[in-house]
């Protein structure tokens, strides 16, 4: 470093520029310059330079520069020091916090404190690991349960469970291919049970036959006749007796039936014969006349 150019004079010397000081610590001037020959290395402001020869400093010159009592610590100290020494150095840099370059390239605050620069660096993990792992990740969703994408991307819980999932999956088939409903069921109905019913659907109340092809066929017409008959009050067939007034008959009348209640309307047996004595009254019902005659 080249002292700042000015005149000065050592004691007994001839003045001489202080830009020719550099070539006397090399030794081509004379070295009473310098005073003591053995410093070779001496750097001095031109502040420090003293104006004359009676300035405190400048007459303490031929003495070991360590001795200059006139000039300020933070004038001189030791080239190599400590770095953290607060009494060689002064920050506005706060405690615990990380430090970055300002547009001087000297240190001031970072964002992050020294401790949430070692939180990050615990947390830290290989970008690649696994996606089960309790210690890297958290959740919501529900043990079992299928996951969906909530509006972030984020897996939260979806409507069905892995078992019903899995269910679904074992009992898909081919669409069209069932052969019956409610199988063992109460209901059960088989494909062909559906399809002989589709054969034979028709109109409600189009019918024209009960056991069509089958022995015991009836058709409409016949089913029409025989409730029109049962509804007829007249003499509906030439053989009968009417049930609501007068008629004979050529045939013989005769009930099996005991007369069980006295003073009741009935239809009794009569019987006629030229004995004395009736039937035995175990061969005819209760309350048949008997009727003997003399031939």
């Amino acid at each position: 470093m080249a002292i700042t150019h000015s005149n000065v004079k050592a004691p007994g010397q001839k003045l001489f520029a202080v830009a020719d000081w550099n070539a006397a610590h090399a030794g081509t001037s004379p070295p009473e310059a310098h005073g003591n020959a053995a410093h070779t290395s001496v750097f001095i402001t031109g502040a420090q330079v003293p104006a004359n020869e009676t300035d405190p400093v400048f007459t303490a010159w031929d003495k070991d520069h360590a001795d200059l009592s006139n000039v300020s610590a933070n004038q001189h100290h030791s080239r190599s020091h400590v770095i953290t020494g607060s009494s060689d150095h002064t920050s506005t840099a706060t405690a615990g916090q990380m430090l970055k370059a300002d547009a001087n390239g000297l240190p001031i605050d970072a964002t992050n404190t020294d401790a949430a620069v070692s939180a990050a660096v615990t947390a830290s993990h290989a970008r690649q690991h696994a996606i089960t792992t309790a210690a890297d990740h958290t959740s919501t969703a529900t043990a079992g349960k299928i996951l969906k994408a909530d509006a972030n991307g984020l897996p939260i819980d979806a409507t069905n469970t892995d078992a019903d999932v899995s269910d679904a999956v074992t009992k898909k088939h081919a669409q069209g291919t069932d052969q019956a409903l409610d199988t063992g069921g109460a209901n059960e109905v088989t494909a062909a049970n559906a399809k002989d019913a589709v054969t034979k659907k028709h109109a409600q109340g189009t019918d024209q036959g009960l056991d069509t092809g089958g022995a015991n066929a009836v058709t409409a017409a016949n089913c029409k006749t025989a409730y029109d008959h049962s509804q007829d009050n007249t003499q509906a067939h030439s053989d009968y007796l009417i049930n609501n007034g007068n008629d004979t008959t050529s045939g013989v009348l005769k009930t099996t039936a005991d007369q069980e209640s006295a003073d009741t309307e009935y239809f009794a047996n009569i019987l006629y014969g030229t004995d004395a004595d009736p039937p035995a009254a175990n061969t005819v019902a209760r309350g048949s006349i008997y009727v003997q005659y003399t031939a």
